[in-house]
């Protein structure tokens, strides 16, 4: 746009170019996206392109700013938009777009439309809503506070008056995606990654939690297409009807992640922005400050969408209910970083909170000054989900690129309306819709951008809506590459596709445009001359630095620092003079955030708290510094102990990654004393030992004080160490790294500092923090006789009494809560409530509550009474396998878990009325066999819910998860759609069905599965649904961009059911092992999750990684303490390329210290040795069958050696090697190799059985 065309818009603003006047102006309502904000406050929204009004003239002001009757002559129009959210503006447009509302400003029958729920509203380009609050032409009489009504008689027409036939009805909602972006699919499981249109897309069921983590109403769900005032809407444009919704789109839609220089952060990849936004973390752990908008946010909605994270998942800090209000975005005792209502009050928050992080669109880094000022940054984004590999910022380059590689986080930005209105009249720009002003306007802004669209440089388009949008935005038709609008369902993001609508003079145009907004040099890098902003402090509280009033922070050399100003700037210039309190937490002063800060952490608290000394930072003293700026990591206002745990708890990285071991360590370490006060339930206090201290009785539902609140700051601590701690740390079992678990756990209770939450962290705390043995049940340092009482006890929640806890108990206990029956009253308190129901998930002495540990795991009965105590005083009868004459084993005997074990919560799953079932959906991972098996046939039933999701691990490892360790049968409610790789009966993300069996939820279902070697097939139903397909390069892990070819898993392992989060139940589970070599009882692991039953020796480096064994560099070797004559042994193994290793048996290190290599046998594994390969016995002993290795670098295989006096014999995947015998060693260690440096090797699930 020319300077020109600038003046002369202004001039149309001003309504200098006028046209006949209109008898009466008409209203027109648009409610929605904030992300378009600029477009619906600026003049050219309502410059008149198609002759609107009738008069023959165009590029005329049809809306120019007059609140008062009568009105100027040229006022064709009175508009108003609504700055509320793209979703919250489609659902007011639902509920408000074929009827009127009626009520005064407030009147809880507008439903949302009230003028406290808009983050901003505009009359004619004026604001009338500002942050929540009325101003200038608002009508509190009115509903939102509008300035004006119209007559309900279908003519649209302006009225001053507020009887009867007047009202204000949402002609349009303006959103950043499209319509069916918002709609939420609840017809299957929710998952983070669901796309739109996916079953279970939008669906999760999480609410947002209260500062102390009580939970709130406010959900996370998208938006439904069913009005609360009664019609049931839809998207069939092919067949439409009074209820149709249309989408015209108008602009691509960049949003951006802005950035607070505070975090020290330029770039990030994408798949940590998605474990960030869906989390409150970082993939390393770092607890950021996580800014987000509400679940009806098109802005969330496209950045979630844009980052392959299901918008309802991307949930922040989860903390505190939707707001507009600016209170909400300063420091202080309001603060809140989630449920924002407009993207104002989501870049105020961002900020002012130094760690902060959020999204909104890009435009507005221009528009609202906070880029071209200095006030925030933009994070440059690599798509690795997407196959990206470089970091792309919102330039307009980047975003016409729109590819892997360029800016790809965006949506596509319209207009919806009931009704489409192309069909006003021509004279309307269309033909025939029924609220034929509302259309005129619609059409005006889409027969512009169509115009600009086909000849950007005609000057017929000057000052149009059309040439807004293309300079302010990018224009649909500019974009090489576009998310696309309706993905498929399978698709684990939304995939970019080529834009066949582009116009390659458009194209040209718009990158060759100064004017562009994303062609300021600002979005091309990072700005390194600023350091933000000052935060700014809800005023009127005198905070912990005594500054009365709290308006403003000082430094420590009692400098005073206002809010808003420039960190950094001394002369009042914006540019940054000294760079000291950039970045959060930094308190030594050497620029960046570190462990090396903790001594000056402690410093800086002490002369707050205690009148100690701080010369502003050991690395570069500075009495500029200022604890507040650098410390209030919460966003409380304050610096204190608060903060101190958030730093020991979320920003303490080591090597990359946090590890809340060290950091609680380093706080006590520097502080000298038990920084925390904590005390322990038994034992004395460590350094660190604080970390253990993550819940009390009220973060498992029995009390008061404050519950964690995960991802936003540590807030669930007591004071002290307990099984409330242990208890919690165990229902948070998960793999940080695994996104999948992330969104579920807290990470706070990792004890160990290696982001995995399992059972080396209840160790952690039973051992290492309470100095006990597991087995000490009531934490008094010991495990004797009252542990085992404690055990022996009868289970109060057995309100049935036949020693079961069942939904016959579950019934009882809710006739019994009905009936106000004193046994129902779980918290003895005298009165019925939730925490009764609470109480019950517990049900044992509340005198022994805190000291239970992990024996009171949740057991959960469908979600509604959790029993805890695992089955203590409820115990079943033992399983008794029945062998039947034709090969069938039952693996479920119908009476207990006998025959079965679990990485999750045992107790999650239990038996009723002979069945197997999911007590406590979501908490019991995947249950497993007690045995492995090669080759089977498998039979069962299962019954599922609506929307219920499960499957059947075969070849499966005892850690991670079996779908990929080993493959999965899928189990998903899909009747009635059409086969994929992931619908019920497919092998997942591998193997399609051919066929869809699957009965209706509700109704039971049988699997037939057989698995030999590398083939499988399936029956459901007795319908053949997979034949005879070979296990082979298909298959990949979570993710098309990840291959995980099923050729390349486990060939043996066990056979598991997946509790995806649902009530399932399973019946006549039975197996018929076809393996030539089948696993016998009583095998023993061997990998530990320490790895304190092995010692090493020599150079190779050992870690146990999530229940793999990983073995690098070399030479080296890993003995077991325990040493072996006659035994069997089994494992699976990989070798990486020319990968090199072996497990040894009867051995022993070798005494001479320049020798690496033990004394004994080597069951050779090496890939490649045409002598010594994959199950020779090294230099001593050949197969006579196979000349060559069986088996191939970095897929795993399994391996068998079995040793009986001189008989040594070694298998292969099944396949017989060596036979041999050999007398020269008869007793051992046993041993695995690491042989050179750059070997990786890894071993899974070492189980040895010792021969008699």
């Amino acid at each position: 746009m020319t300077n020109l065309h600038k003046v002369c818009m202004l001039a149309a603003a001003c309504g200098t170019v006028s046209g006949v006047a209109s008898a009466q102006p008409f209203g027109v309502n648009g409610s929605g996206a904030t992300l378009l904000e600029a477009l619906f406050k600026a003049p050219a929204n309502t410059l008149d392109f198609i002759d609107a009004d009738g008069d023959s003239m165009v590029q005329e002001q049809l809306a120019p700013f007059d609140a008062t009757s009568p009105f100027i002559a040229s006022q064709h129009w009175q508009f108003t938009y609504r700055v509320v959210g793209s979703g919250n503006g489609f659902a007011e447009m639902r509920d408000w777009g074929t009827i009127f509302a009626t009520g005064m400003d407030g009147d809880a029958a507008n439903l949302t439309l009230n003028s406290d729920e808009a983050d901003a509203a505009y009359f004619n380009t004026q604001l009338f809503v500002n942050a929540a609050m009325t101003q200038g032409a608002a009508d509190s009489d009115n509903p939102g506070a509008t300035p004006f009504r119209t007559l309900t008689d279908g003519s649209f027409a302006i009225t001053t008056g507020t009887g009867a036939g007047t009202g204000v009805q949402i002609d349009f909602s303006a959103l950043d995606v499209p319509v069916s972006w918002f709609v939420i699919n609840d017809s299957g499981a929710p998952l983070y990654n669901k796309v739109p249109g996916a079953p279970g897309y939008g669906d999760n069921p999480r609410k947002a939690v209260d500062w102390d983590g009580s939970e709130l109403s406010q959900g996370n769900k998208l938006k439904t297409l069913v009005s609360p005032n009664g019609p049931t809407f839809n998207t069939n444009v092919n067949a439409p009807d009074a209820f149709t919704i249309f989408d015209t789109p108008v602009t691509l839609t960049p949003v951006a992640a802005p950035v607070n220089f505070g975090v020290g952060l330029q770039e990030i990849k994408m798949s940590d922005l998605r474990h960030l936004n869906a989390t409150g973390r970082r993939m390393s752990g770092e607890n950021l400050m996580v800014v987000t908008r509400d679940s009806g946010s098109g802005t969330r909605n496209a950045f979630m969408n844009g980052i392959c994270l299901d918008p309802s998942w991307g949930v922040g800090e989860n903390i505190g209910p939707k707001t507009s209000s600016s209170d909400n975005d300063k420091l202080g005792a309001d603060f809140q970083p989630s449920n924002k209502g407009g993207s104002s009050r989501m870049e105020a928050t961002v900020k002012n909170s130094r760690l902060g992080v959020g999204h909104t669109g890009a435009e507005r880094g221009e528009s609202k000054g906070w880029l071209v000022d200095g006030e925030l940054e933009l994070l440059a984004v690599q798509a690795d989900l997407k196959g990206g590999s470089v970091y792309a910022r919102p330039t307009i380059g980047n975003v016409v690129d729109g590819s892997a590689d360029g800016y790809n986080i965006q949506g596509l930005g319209g207009i919806a309306t009931i009704g489409d209105p192309r069909s006003a009249p021509a004279a309307k720009g269309g033909w025939g819709w029924d609220a034929s002003e509302a259309a005129a306007y619609v059409n005006n802004i889409t027969r512009s951008v169509a115009a600009v669209t086909a000849v950007p440089t005609d000057p017929a388009n000057a000052f149009s809506p059309g040439e807004f949008l293309g300079i302010q935005f990018v224009l649909p038709a500019t974009s090489f590459n576009v998310p696309e609008t309706n993905p498929d369902a399978s698709e684990p993001c939304i995939p970019i596709v080529a834009n066949a609508a582009r116009n390659d003079v458009l194209t040209q145009f718009v990158l060759n445009d100064p004017n562009n907004v994303l062609a300021l040099a600002d979005y091309a890098s990072y700005n390194t001359e600023s350091g933000g902003v000052v935060p700014t402090r809800t005023a009127g509280v005198t905070y912990d630095d005594g500054v009365l009033g709290g308006t403003h922070y000082e430094s420590i050399d009692g400098t005073i620092i206002s809010y808003g100003a420039f960190i950094g700037d001394e002369d009042f210039d914006t540019d940054m003079d000294n760079d000291r309190n950039v970045i959060a937490g930094d308190f030594d002063g050497d620029g960046a955030r570190t462990p090396a800060d903790v001594a000056d952490m402690i410093d800086a608290y002490n002369f707050r708290f205690n009148s100690g000394s701080w010369n502003g930072g050991s690395v570069n003293p500075d009495g500029r510094a200022c604890p507040e700026i650098l410390g209030d990591f919460d966003g409380d206002g304050n610096f204190n102990a608060i903060d101190v745990r958030y730093w020991a708890d979320g920003l303490h990285l080591v090597g990359g990654n946090l590890d809340r071991r060290a950091g609680f360590t380093a706080v006590d370490a520097a502080a000298g004393i038990n920084f925390f006060g904590t005390t322990l339930a038994t034992g004395s206090y460590d350094d660190g030992d604080s970390r253990g201290d993550v819940a009390s009785a009220a973060a498992l539902g029995l009390g008061v004080q404050n519950l964690p609140t995960r991802g936003f700051r540590p807030n669930g601590h007591d004071g002290v160490v307990d099984g409330a701690d242990i208890d919690y740390v165990c229902l948070n079992f998960g793999d940080w790294s695994v996104i999948e678990e992330a969104v579920h756990i807290d990470l706070s209770c990792d004890m160990n500092g290696d982001l995995v939450v399992d059972g080396a962290d209840v160790e952690e705390i039973v051992v290492n923090i309470l100095d006990s043995v597991i087995g000490d049940i009531d934490l008094d340092g010991d495990a004797d006789a009252d542990d085992r009482d404690i055990i022996a006890q009868p289970c109060p929640a057995d309100f049935t009494g036949e020693g079961q806890l069942n939904f016959l108990d579950v019934s009882a206990f809710l006739t019994a809560y009905g009936n106000m029956d004193p046994a129902a009253d779980f918290t003895g308190e005298g009165s019925f409530n939730f925490l009764d129901v609470g109480r019950s998930w517990y049900a044992v002495d509340p005198d022994v509550w805190t000291k239970k540990g992990c024996t009171m795991r949740m057991t959960g009965l469908i979600g509604l009474v959790l029993m805890v105590f695992g089955m203590a005083g409820c115990e079943t009868l033992p399983i008794v396998d029945e062998i039947h004459k034709d090969g069938w084993v039952k693996l479920f005997d119908g009476e207990s878990l006998d025959g079965w074990a679990c990485e999750g919560d045992l107790d999650a799953w239990g038996v009723v009325n002979g069945e197997l079932v999911t007590l406590n959906p979501g908490k019991g991972w995947w249950l497993r066999t007690d045995k492995m098996y090669r080759d089977f046939e498998l039979k069962l039933e299962f019954w599922m819910p609506e929307g219920g999701n499960s499957g059947v691990g075969l070849r499966g490892s005892s850690n991670g998860d079996p779908a990929f360790t080993g493959f999965e049968v899928q189990i998903l409610d899909t009747h009635g759609e059409e086969p994929a790789d992931y619908t019920c009966g497919s092998v997942y993300t591998a193997i399609s069905a051919d066929s869809m069996a699957v009965n209706p939820a509700g109704q039971w279902n049988s699997y037939h599965i057989k698995v030999i070697g590398d083939t499988i097939d399936v029956k459901l139903n007795g319908v053949k649904v997979i034949d005879n397909q070979q296990l082979d390069d298909r298959g990949y892990y979570r993710s098309p961009e990840n291959p995980l070819p099923l050729k390349d898993r486990a060939t043996t392992g066990y056979i598991s059911l997946q509790d995806h989060g649902h009530p399932f139940r399973y019946r006549n589970i039975k197996i018929k092992d076809l393996s030539v070599d089948p696993e016998p009882d009583g095998m023993v692991a061997l990998i530990d999750p320490q790895l304190d039953n092995w010692f090493a020796e020599d150079n190779a480096e050992w870690t146990n990684e999530g229940g793999t064994l990983v073995g690098r560099k070399g030479p080296g070797h890993l003995f077991t303490k325990s040493e072996y004559e006659d035994f069997e042994m089994r494992a699976l193994v990989k070798v990486n390329e020319r990968g090199n290793s072996g497990m040894y048996f009867r051995v022993k290190p070798n005494p001479d210290p320049n020798n690496p290599w033990p004394i004994g046998y080597e069951a050779q594994v090496d890939n490649h040795d045409p002598k010594n390969f994959t199950g020779v016995i090294y230099d001593k002993a050949w197969p006579e069958d196979h000349a060559v290795p069986l088996t191939r670098d970095d897929a795993w295989f399994d391996y068998r050696v079995r040793v009986e006096g001189d008989w040594i014999r070694t298998w292969i995947n099944g396949e017989a090697m060596v036979d041999t015998k050999l007398s020269e060693f008869d007793l051992g260690h046993l041993a695995v190799q690491g042989h050179h440096v750059g070997n990786v090797i890894e071993y899974r699930d070492i189980r040895v059985l010792e021969l008699d």
